[in-house]
């Protein structure tokens, strides 16, 4: 049964008074498999502006106590004030989770940020909260129940119906089109209803698809979700059949949407599972694989039962190529990366990080170099690259 790709990385910012209750929090959340991270471990001598908003980057969600104490700290100001400067794009404004642990009464100014009560210093409640998925799913159950499910509860819509097309160099699990011109994006979740991290990160999956896509609407649905929470891009049957039923009685747009096609060859992304690589993926290689006609994949973006280890293989043995990012010289895209190679796969491998700290036999591979940040001028080589890789002219 899969739930994190990898362990989800939570950064926790609090005032001196709060430790008792900082201790405590961390320690649920440790005990549940999360890696959490203070500013204290940032830096041995002091709190540093810059390693404080790089570990807010490469954070899955950024938890803010909040308490009279906090209120009056300019470290948990400051702490605050570069979590939502950290997140300031559409998707990622999301990952910032304040905790009030005083009542309402103790909340700084957060705008629109909603937040978590936990003035029972229940830790072990908050924790679950925070991680724990609802719905378990069984061992057994075929990956595609839950895609199955949600066509089957829409397939009296006036829709045309699309399961995993090819399009914008992605392929989602569902692609709805509507008589009105109207089109929308579906990724489906096997269970129940998410935790709050596993919604932060859904809320971000459908802010990428959104924009990589240009569809009038781009949901993650948990098909047995009750209630809805369709302002954050997550719902379940029911809240799909409302949002649906909106976008056909919208008026009908003059131009024909881009065409979608049927299920086609795939690119897999092997790279680091870290947030702040994810306009790597959204950016570029989705790019370099939608020109070539492709879709391109990653493990963590996918919804399935079982071992993730075994998914990565599948996946690595359904695509026609594999690109592979070796910053940081990570272990998994090693792994990967050597498991594409004994299948034979063409390979093309770029990198952020000095080339020279990587393993002794892979830094002399033909490797693109690139910075963070920057990754629109990835586009244009690693689609030149890809190309080449699939028409048998480069190895690594």
């Amino acid at each position: 049964m899969y739930t994190f790709a990898t362990r989800p990385r939570l950064f926790l910012s609090f005032a001196r008074e709060d430790q008792t209750a900082a201790d405590a929090l961390r320690q649920e959340l440790s005990a549940r498999g999360a890696e959490v991270w203070t500013p204290d471990e940032l830096n041995a001598v002091a709190r540093t502006a810059s390693a404080v908003e790089e570990a807010m980057r490469r954070s899955d969600a950024v938890l803010v106590l909040l308490s009279q104490a906090s209120v009056k700290s300019p470290w948990v100001a400051s702490e605050l004030k570069a979590a939502m400067d950290a997140t300031r794009a559409p998707h990622e404004r999301v990952k910032v989770v304040p905790v009030a642990i005083e009542g309402a009464n103790a909340l700084p100014d957060i705008g629109s940020l909603r937040y978590l009560d936990a003035s029972n210093h229940d830790w072990a409640d908050l924790a679950r909260r925070l991680l724990a998925s609802g719905g378990p799913i069984e061992a057994t159950a075929p990956e595609s129940s839950a895609v199955d499910d949600v066509i089957d509860a829409i397939r009296d819509l006036p829709l045309e119906i699309v399961r995993e097309p090819v399009a914008w160099g992605v392929r989602p699990d569902i692609v709805v089109e509507t008589d009105n011109r109207r089109r929308a994006v579906l990724e489906v979740k096997a269970r129940s209803s998410p935790s709050l991290v596993e919604a932060i990160q859904a809320r971000a999956q459908a802010a990428r698809l959104a924009e990589a896509t240009a569809a009038d609407l781009a949901l993650v649905v948990y098909p047995r979700l009750e209630g809805s929470l369709e302002h954050e891009g997550i719902v379940g049957t029911l809240g799909l059949r409302h949002a649906l039923r909106r976008l056909i009685a919208l008026p009908r747009i003059a131009s024909p949407p881009e065409d979608v096609r049927p299920p086609s060859g795939i690119v897999f992304a092997a790279m680091p599972f870290a947030p702040e690589y994810g306009d790597v993926y959204w950016v570029a290689m989705r790019a370099a694989a939608q020109a070539l006609g492709l879709a391109c994949v990653k493990v963590d973006e996918e919804d399935y039962v079982g071992d993730i280890v075994v998914k990565i293989k599948s996946l690595i043995t359904e695509s026609v190529a594999v690109i592979g990012d070796l910053s940081e010289a990570k272990p998994n895209v090693l792994y990967e990366l050597g498991f594409a190679h004994a299948l034979d796969r063409p390979t093309v491998h770029i990198c952020a990080t000095p080339l020279d700290q990587l393993p002794f036999d892979v830094r002399n591979w033909n490797t693109l170099e690139y910075g963070l940040g920057q990754t629109h001028r990835l586009i244009e080589p690693l689609t030149r690259r890809l190309r080449s890789a699939l028409d048998g002219r480069v190895t690594a």
